[in-house]
C-alpha cells in the first residue's frame, strides 16, 4: 500500500513539473526579446561613422540646455559627442510627431535605438 501511494505521489509530481517546465519554455519562446542596449561610446562611434543619425526638433537643438552644453562645452567628456555631431549632423524636423512618423513610414528599416543614456536615445535613426 505504501509503495502504491509513493508511486502515485512521485508520478503526480513528475507530471506536474514536466508540464510546468513545458509551460515555462513556451512562455519564454513567446516573449519578445529584450532590446540590445549599446554603450554611449558604441552609439557615438556609429553616429560618427554615419551608421546612425540623431533626429531632433531644430528649436529644441538650438535652445535646450543639454544640447547646448554638449555642443559648446570645453569639457573633455563631451569631445566624442562633439566629434560625432560634426562628422554627422543631426536630421532636423519641424517638431510635429506626424512628420517623424512619416520619416519612419517612408523607410521602415529605420528605427529608434535604445541607449544606456536616455538623453542620447531620445531620437536616433539608423
Amino acid at each position: 500500500m505504501t509503495g502504491k501511494i509513493l508511486i502515485l505521489v512521485f508520478g503526480t509530481i513528475l507530471v506536474l513539473f514536466t508540464k510546468l517546465y513545458e509551460g515555462c519554455l513556451l512562455t519564454y519562446l513567446l516573449l519578445p526579446p529584450d532590446p540590445v542596449r549599446m554603450s554611449e561610446k558604441q552609439l557615438l562611434e556609429r553616429v560618427y561613422r554615419k551608421q546612425l543619425t540623431f533626429v531632433i526638433d531644430e528649436d529644441e537643438y538650438n535652445t535646450q540646455g543639454h544640447w547646448n552644453i554638449i555642443r559648446f562645452s570645453t569639457d573633455e567628456k563631451y569631445s566624442k559627442f562633439q566629434e560625432a555631431l560634426s562628422a554627422n549632423p543631426p536630421f532636423f524636423f519641424d517638431g510635429e510627431l506626424s512628420t517623424l512618423v512619416k520619416i519612419f513610414e517612408a523607410d521602415p528599416t529605420k528605427g529608434q535605438i535604445p541607449a544606456a543614456n536616455c538623453v542620447l536615445s531620445r531620437w536616433i535613426i539608423q
